[in-house]
């Protein structure tokens, strides 16, 4: 378990909060959010979870978003039987189990079907890239429909999310921003051949990286999905001008559009790329040879 910290004074009742054990995969070898994330950041999170830090005011917006889900607990006192709040439902792979925790699993009757809801706590930003959301709730429908054969199938995937950086003015001027700050967003939902060609390709994905650091000591690089890694620019710029007049996506479009529209004072600057992960979000970067040898190459 990772080390809490308390590094910018922190009121001491939300560093009791954030000691306390908010996460049980009940034991499983693999559960959805590894799945569907790195099984590099997965392996190192492991074998380095005693040297984590994981300091309070850091990451305040994640112990929010835990007291939402802490929350959904207590009022699963109260059930109606419509109904079925923070289930964590397990599937066998083999000799593995698979895990994954359902915020929230509503019967329809109107669809004879389940509505699989999940609860997210981020930014206004956040809710225009819903391929994660996209694959996370697929992989909870597929366990969901192989762990509970005799009830209704899920027929819905939703989002409810709840945004952190919501403005009001921002919602009176733009009317295509948000206009609460509580958003239900439909979610594809896949059909069976996509979600279980997508599911034994991560789960076969994990099982070689796990085998290659069992032999190795190491395991596979992240891809540049893993690293939210955005590539080097080419910015076409003239000498008395701040901006670039065009940016493109490699040096041969920028020399080929300044010898077509340019002059000979016109230049091309390059913007390089970052791994915007691995650089500000990744908890496990400093354990990273793969990251460690990008930063001493640049």
């Amino acid at each position: 378990m990772a080390t809490v910290t308390n590094k910018h004074g922190a009121p001491e009742s939300l560093v009791a909060f954030a000691k306390q054990p908010h996460y049980d995969s009940e034991g499983s070898t693999y559960t959805v959010t590894q799945l569907i994330d790195s099984p590099r950041v997965r392996i190192l999170r492991a074998k380095h979870a005693d040297e984590i830090e994981d300091d309070v005011s850091e990451n305040i917006f994640r112990l929010v978003g835990t007291s939402i889900h802490k929350s959904l607990e207590w009022a699963a006192r109260y059930p109606t039987g419509r109904f079925v709040v923070e289930e964590r439902i397990a599937i066998k792979h083999g000799d593995k189990k698979i895990s994954g925790a359902i915020d929230i699993q509503i019967n329809e009757e109107d669809i004879k079907g389940i509505v699989i809801g999940d609860y997210k706590f981020t930014s206004v930003s956040s809710i225009r890239f819903l391929e994660k959301y996209e694959k996370q709730l697929n992989l909870l429908a597929l366990i969901h429909d192989v762990a509970k054969p005799r009830e209704w199938p899920v027929k819905r995937l939703e989002v409810y999310a709840i945004l952190r950086d919501w403005s009001f003015r921002s919602a009176q001027r733009d009317r295509s921003y948000p206009q609460t700050p509580l958003v239900t967003i439909q979610i594809d939902l896949w059909d069976k051949l996509t979600v279980e060609e997508y599911y034994h390709q991560r789960v076969a994905k994990h099982e070689m990286a796990d085998l290659c650091f069992d032999r190795y000591g190491t395991p596979p690089s992240c891809d540049k999905e893993d690293m939210w890694e955005k590539d080097p620019k080419y910015a076409v710029k003239r000498p008395d001008r701040k901006r670039a007049i065009r940016v493109l996506d490699s040096a041969e479009e920028a020399e080929e559009y300044m010898e077509e529209n340019g002059s000979p004072s016109w230049f091309v600057e390059k913007r390089e790329g970052e791994r915007t992960r691995c650089e500000n979000f990744c908890d496990v970067s400093q354990f990273c040879d793969q990251w460690k040898e990008y930063k001493n190459g640049k």
